[in-house]
């Protein structure tokens, strides 16, 4: 659709001030159908009159959801907030579906290039249920892998370090006052970096390792063994373009406004290296990324992240150069607690927080 045509749409309306849902109806299911050209989340307003969310649709796709005559819905663009309509429910449910609606102010022309952004981020996103294949060739997969709790949490042989130990230890209190990031799912989503990063970064590095590289030293009480690094702190053009670059899918993930906190390497691990499960600070580290830039490893030397989910499963994710993760580093524990059999492993960390949060401590979103 051009411009032109979107002229011609009606404008977005505004939310009715002070509405609430309705206490007492008859149960009914209703099926929501969106007929616009972005996501949509779909918000149920509470008794209370607050705004809670329920679920996401995609373009052209429809969701039911049980409810109650007397309820009211709102309906926003995922990840910007623009309301675009508002819906009673009603005994109608039963007979018909509701269409969500075009509106005139999503395709304003920041709108159409946040919209192509997040379908090209929905493309690079992987089978998170992929097998890890070839077996025994762990350098070569690009997959995640259950690694069943007995398992995760007992002596594993080539884990940890020392002393034995494989992950750090941190106040669940505090963890629990640190709000999920990822709508819905796994605090985890394994996807491709986009074509800009892979094209800019990865030459650069292949480049820069052989001037600039130099002993990071150690990470006491997170990591043992050698450790190298390319700093982006002396090549800031390349830290800028990573961090706008990752600003933009990070939230297109969390469906939120972030503010940038740091992005940090290209932190080079080599062998014997090994990265305790730990949580990241949970003042500026809630919606993080690693990518993988460049790796050399032993046929069986694919080094995974291992994150940790709320019900203590863990989940191994393996990359190849290229690909990267995001993940919630301030509320699930995670790392690289299997000793590294390679030569070298490159990262790039970058992390963000909701614009309004300064840590568990200093008040809630």
């Amino acid at each position: 659709m051009s411009f032109t045509q979107a002229k011609q749409i009606p404008a977005c309306p505004k939310p009715n001030v002070g509405i609430r849902s309705q206490d007492g109806g008859e149960e009914v299911q209703c099926t929501f159908v969106n007929k616009t050209p972005l996501q949509i989340n779909i918000i149920w307003v509470d008794l209370e009159g607050a705004e809670k969310q329920m679920n996401s649709v995609a373009p052209d796709e429809q969701l039911s959801l049980p409810t109650s005559v007397g309820h009211q819905f709102r309906f926003y663009t995922h990840g910007e907030s623009l309301f675009i309509q508002q819906f009673n429910v009603s005994e109608s449910c039963r007979s018909a579906a509701v269409r969500i609606l075009t509106c005139r102010d999503m395709f304003a022309e920041n709108a159409m290039e946040r919209w192509v952004r997040n379908r090209e981020f929905q493309k690079l996103t992987h089978d998170q249920q992929a097998p890890c294949e070839p077996p025994g060739k762990s350098s070569k997969w690009s997959c995640i892998l259950h690694v069943p709790k007995k398992e995760c949490h007992s002596k594993r042989a080539g884990y940890g370090f020392a002393d034995g130990s494989i992950e750090t230890y941190e106040q669940d209190n505090s963890i629990d006052r640190v709000p999920r990031m990822a709508a819905k799912g796994p605090p985890f989503i394994k996807m491709n970096m986009t074509k800009y990063l892979q094209n800019k970064v990865i030459p650069w590095y292949m480049k820069a390792k052989k001037k600039f590289m130099v002993d990071e030293g150690g990470i006491p009480g997170y990591a043992e063994g050698p450790i190298d690094i390319v700093s982006l702190d002396q090549h800031r053009n390349v830290r800028e373009l990573i961090t706008s670059e990752m600003q933009h899918v990070v939230q297109w993930w969390t469906a939120q406004s972030l503010r940038h906190t740091a992005t940090y390497g290209i932190r080079v691990y080599k062998r014997e290296a090994v990265l305790k499960k730990h949580v990241d600070r949970q003042d500026t580290h809630l919606a993080s990324a690693v990518l993988q830039i460049h790796q050399e490893v032993d046929e069986d030397g694919g080094w995974p992240l291992e994150v940790m989910t709320e019900d203590r499963e863990c989940y191994q994710v393996y990359l190849q150069p290229g690909e990267m993760v995001l993940y919630e580093g301030a509320k699930f524990k995670h790392g690289r607690p299997m000793l590294f059999k390679g030569n070298e492993f490159a990262n790039v960390f970058t992390h963000f927080a909701p614009i309004s949060w300064n840590g568990p401590d200093e008040g809630e979103l």
